[in-house]
């Protein structure tokens, strides 16, 4: 499995949560490198987590990135292996930890069975 993420910042924060599977995608955009990469890595699950841009600004610009980004995975890849989980009660991972001490993501954590 591996969590795709926007930033170094969510990337660190998943990973001072034990979340160590975590790709970063230093924006939100997928190149041919990436998906051949994780084309051969013959992943069980590849979870899209973007910021949720939808709870502190007008436009949900990572919020359409996740859909588009698992749109372009899912031929690769298949329905049952991409999927979707944006930070609920923070824009993203790296506020969870700052703001919330981590607790939404001790809950991601979980849910991944980590």
């Amino acid at each position: 499995r591996v969590v795709l993420v926007e930033g170094v910042s969510d990337m660190l924060a998943c990973m001072t949560a034990g979340i160590e599977c975590v790709l970063v995608l230093f924006g939100l955009n997928l190149n041919s490198r990436i998906i051949g990469f994780l084309v051969s890595a013959n992943l069980t699950e590849v979870v899209i987590s973007t910021n949720n841009d939808a709870l502190t600004k007008s436009h949900a610009e990572g919020n359409r990135a996740a859909d588009k980004l698992r749109a372009k995975l899912v031929p690769y890849l298949g329905e049952d292996v991409v999927k979707i989980r944006l930070p609920q009660h923070s824009n993203d991972w790296g506020s969870d930890l700052e703001d919330r001490g981590g607790a939404e993501l001790a809950v991601f954590k979980g849910e991944l069975g980590l």
